[in-house]
């Protein structure tokens, strides 16, 4: 039987699995944080609460907490990223790149972090870096490419895996790659098939 704290995060989770990211700031801002949390929660709390305000644009709150990050101890990989992509969205993409790189050391194999590291030096110009952080990624032995889409405001990088020979393969990869790299959203495409 879950306890209330982990209703109450799984609640959170729905939220910002379902884009309500609005609802879940609430729902944190509700749970808040008390001296007698244990330090687990207390550190599940930030994380979630900086990936809100990270998917929420709210930098003056996500700066508060990448504040409170740097008193924790054994910063996990999906932390770091978090950091990272806080660090992006303020225009600060060196230390984006740092804690891009630590987020990595903690989990060498992660596609997630290596094609978000690949986006940032695509973003910066640096296509060099992006290449051959790339050629790293196919030591995972996918057919992996970004697409670029939208205006220059609102532009969208979509880190795609495929073609598959099937669509059965298709939805086969959408699981491992959920179960992998811990998804929120992943989405299997059909495209029209092209007869010679």
């Amino acid at each position: 039987m879950l306890s209330v704290f982990q209703r109450k995060i799984s609640a959170v989770k729905d939220a910002i699995a379902t884009g309500d990211f609005d609802g879940a700031a609430s729902k944190l801002e509700l749970l808040g944080l008390t001296e007698s949390m244990a330090v687990g929660q207390i550190k599940k709390i930030r994380y979630l609460r900086l990936k809100v305000f990270n998917r929420l644009q709210w930098l003056i709150e996500g700066s508060a907490v990448v504040v409170e990050f740097q008193d924790c101890q054994d910063i996990l990989a999906e932390e770091y990223l978090e950091i990272a992509l806080f660090y992006v969205l303020s225009g600060q993409i060196e230390q984006a790149e740092c804690f891009m790189r630590q987020a990595m050391a903690l989990d060498k194999r992660s596609v997630l972090f290596a094609s978000e590291l690949a986006i940032l030096f695509e973003q910066q110009g640096e296509r060099e870096k992006a290449l051959a952080l790339k050629k790293q990624l196919a030591d995972e032995k996918l057919d992996l490419f970004i697409e670029v889409a939208g205006e220059k405001q609102k532009r969208v990088y979509r880190v795609k895996v495929g073609p598959m020979i099937s669509h059965e393969k298709a939805e086969q990869m959408q699981l491992r790659l959920v179960d992998k790299f811990k998804l929120t959203a992943a989405f299997v495409s059909s495209y029209p098939r092209v007869e010679p």
